[in-house]
């Protein structure tokens, strides 16, 4: 990211990738502690109410009294059956190990991942005026009247997504897709095979996630296997 030699519009989508992916991080861990809180609030709760049952029963042991307000009771009462249904919510998916958590990780991570591809791409056709050297890129079809519609970051945005559906057709991972179509930009170099495979795997469990109800079957697991 350091190198004057990359123009600084090259490197505006990948400084926008590295800020998600903090962003990401952070939300991450602070989900885990904000569930384990929701579970100690209930507890703390639970711990208070049982402390002013025992001052009651010690004040009313030697003679006292004491005066309960109803309405206050009621409302302790309330806040601690909704902590109870938080914490029950919380516990069920720390004690599962974060699932929702993870799923929407998964999720935003991939997208993170597409975005980036695209804003680099788009940004190259803006800065570098390559529409007209690719000739995948001349023969994509577009109507006249969508195309006057469109402005000059919509056109390029349109190109880079006829050309991902149509190199999609023969390729499984979507990987590929942007390994070609960097290749067809003349952005070359070759991807560590652990890299891939493993982002390989995150596209598929996305897919799983949001397709599949989370459910991976046999052609699928096989089809990942082959990988």
């Amino acid at each position: 990211m350091d190198n004057p030699k990359i123009p600084d519009w090259a490197k505006e989508p990948i400084r926008r990738l590295l800020s998600n992916v903090e962003q990401l991080h952070d939300f991450y861990h602070l989900t885990i502690d904000g569930l384990n809180m929701i579970i100690h609030h209930h507890e703390f709760l639970v711990l208070g109410g049982e402390r002013i049952k025992q001052l009651t029963a010690e004040v009313e042991s030697v003679g006292g009294k004491v005066q309960i307000d109803e309405a206050e009771e009621a409302r302790r009462t309330e806040n601690q059956k909704r902590a109870k249904e938080r914490a029950d919510l919380a516990a069920r998916e720390v004690s599962s190990g974060f699932p929702v958590l993870h799923s929407q990780q998964v999720v935003f991570l991939w997208g993170a991942i597409e975005a980036v591809v695209e804003d680099v791409l788009v940004a190259w056709l803006k800065n570098e005026n390559f529409v007209g050297r690719e000739q995948k890129l001349r023969k994509i079809k577009i109507s006249v009247s969508d195309f006057s519609m469109m402005n000059d970051s919509e056109r390029n945005y349109h190109l880079v997504s006829e050309l991902r559906r149509e190199l999609k057709q023969g390729h499984r991972s979507s990987i590929e897709v942007f390994e070609l179509i960097l290749h067809l930009f003349g952005l070359k170099g070759a991807m560590d095979p652990g890299l891939k495979r493993n982002l390989i795997e995150l596209e598929y469990v996305r897919n799983v996630l949001l397709h599949r109800r989370g459910v991976v079957d046999s052609s699928g697991l096989y089809q990942l296997i082959v990988y």
